[in-house]
């Protein structure tokens, strides 16, 4: 029987666990949590939209240096401006492709936003009652952020992936430019030679 009653007394600190302190302590995890994470896919998007700008930026910089050179290239070596035109060509194609890829990535894509307050409030008050604890009031306001930050979450996702592409592509043409440098540069010393 002293077991059973000390189980009960178990049964009954659990049950003020989450009615009494216990239940603010849960409902201030459960607030931060939620909160925290919907910030969290926030602030990614900021730093996803940052890296498609520093992406466009590398890749007006890179275009400006190539057309430059181009110039450069072209007077000095007149017999080989179709090797050069084509070198050059195949370089600005992919990073054309690029450029556009990183700007579609700065599109402000559709996502779902929360309620207005006014609306989040009228519906607070509506099932005031239903809330038995600090925590269920956590539980609810998590659940009021929980679309938006999932609609977040898949636009940065977008972003991301496209961002991705367009990084794979900048790789691409440093590659090709590399390739098209080494060949040029072989027929410019055997010009010289």
């Amino acid at each position: 029987m002293e077991k059973r009653g000390g189980e009960d007394a178990e049964s009954a600190r659990g049950n003020n666990f989450c009615t009494g302190e216990g239940s603010e302590h849960i409902a201030s995890v459960i607030l931060g949590l939620g909160e925290m994470s919907y910030r969290m896919e926030d602030s990614r998007y900021s730093a996803l939209l940052s890296a498609s700008a520093h992406i466009l930026t590398c890749l007006s910089i890179m275009s400006v240096a190539l057309i430059s050179l181009l110039g450069i290239l072209l007077d000095a070596l007149r017999d080989y401006s179709l090797v050069i035109g084509i070198a050059f060509l195949s370089v600005f194609a992919v990073l054309l492709a690029s450029f556009v890829i990183a700007l579609i990535a700065q599109f402000r894509f559709h996502y779902k936003e929360l309620q207005s307050p006014a609306k989040i409030g009228e519906y607070t008050h509506s099932v005031e009652s239903e809330f038995e604890s600090k925590a269920e009031v956590a539980r609810y306001y998590c659940n009021c952020l929980e679309e938006s930050q999932e609609s977040l979450k898949k636009r940065n996702h977008k972003i991301s992936s496209l961002i991705e592409v367009a990084t794979i592509l900048l790789v691409i043409a440093v590659g090709i430019l590399v390739v098209w440098a080494l060949i040029i540069g072989s027929i410019v010393f055997s010009h010289l030679v």
